[in-house]
Order: structure tokens, then sequence, then C-alpha cells
């Protein structure tokens, strides 16, 4: 994974790499002990995947060159399954329409 200064990207037509990736929930732990993680910030994680809700809310992890920034977004305007719904019926509105700026997109 790549990962830049966001203020010296430009937005519109900068490519920044990364790579997705789902976590099973029975694999929660085992993930976390590969970032090198402390042992008790890896039990309040795994809590945190166990008792948060994902009809309401994100659990998010960065993981940049072994340096892990964890956020959980919640009371979100709108829930990530209407978001994913949304996003799916508009996909066209997000692509770009010139590939030079930014690539191919799926």
């Amino acid at each position: 994974m790549v990962l830049v200064d966001a203020e010296s990207v430009d937005w519109n037509s900068d490519i920044v790499e990364y790579t997705v990736r789902f976590v099973p929930l029975p694999d929660v732990a085992a993930y976390l002990q590969t970032l090198s993680l402390e042992a008790t910030l890896i039990e309040r994680l795994i809590d945190t995947v166990q008792t948060y809700d994902p009809d309401q809310a994100i659990l998010l992890l960065i993981n940049e060159d072994g340096r892990a920034d964890i956020n959980l977004l919640q009371h979100l305007a709108i829930s990530p399954a209407d978001c994913y719904q949304q996003m799916q019926r508009r996909w066209s509105e997000f692509q770009l329409a010139d590939p030079a700026h930014g690539g191919c997109y799926e």
C-alpha cells in the first residue's frame, strides 16, 4: 500500500494506490496480529469488531507501513447498506470521463 500526504494529492487527477481487504470475523484476531499491534489494543479491537453494528456504522483500519489508523464511523446520515445501494444505482456518475485522469475503474 502506498499512501501520501492528503494535502499533496490532486484528488481530481492523481492516482493513489491502495488495497481493500475484507477480514471475516473469525480471521480478525490473526489479521491484527500480523500488524504487530499491542496485545491490549488487539483485544479492544476484537471487542469492537464483535459489538459494532455494521448496519449502522463502519469500522475502518488503514495500515500504512506498520502504523495502524483505526476509525469507527458512527451516527452516519445514511446507513452503509443504503449508501452502497445508492452508489450502485448511480455508479456512472462516479466514473472518470477521461481515462488519462485516473485510469480505468470497474
